[in-house]
């Protein structure tokens, strides 16, 4: 796989959590998000589970809704790069602050339409596998 295999828009198609020993721990259905790569070599995520808000109006909510949607929001920026099937995304703006010079490393395979990120294993042993699809 090459950074040219991944250039393009890619919609949620959900996630989920595995243990060590290969159960299904959590599996969560599609939320409403993209992920696009473009061929400079730029990148862009995000994604946004819908919450309860009294309005639609960010100028007008309680800080407890604001807080409430950005924990609901994953959204992040930057150069990105593929060596040896693993999809490394260097991150230069995020909606969280520290997340900002980090880079997140993604084992990346492409069945069909499908992208599907795996993440390093946690200290459990268990992974999270991350599904797109191409648009």
């Amino acid at each position: 796989m090459n950074s040219q295999d991944i250039v393009g828009t890619w919609r949620n198609a959900g996630q989920q959590t595995l243990n060590a020993d290969g159960s299904v721990r959590v599996a969560l259905p599609p939320t409403p998000g993209f992920i696009q790569y473009s061929h400079d070599g730029y990148m862009v995520v995000v994604t946004a589970n819908r919450v309860g808000v009294s309005t639609a109006d960010p100028s007008t909510m309680t800080a407890e809704e604001k807080a409430q949607v950005a924990a609901a929001c994953v959204a992040y920026a930057g150069p990105f790069e593929v060596k040896d099937g693993t999809v490394y995304h260097h991150i230069e703006a995020a909606i969280f602050p520290a997340w900002i010079g980090a880079t997140r490393i993604r084992h990346a395979s492409i069945e069909g339409k499908r992208l599907i990120y795996v993440t390093d294993p946690a200290a459990d042993g268990s992974t999270m596998h991350i599904f797109w699809e191409r648009v």
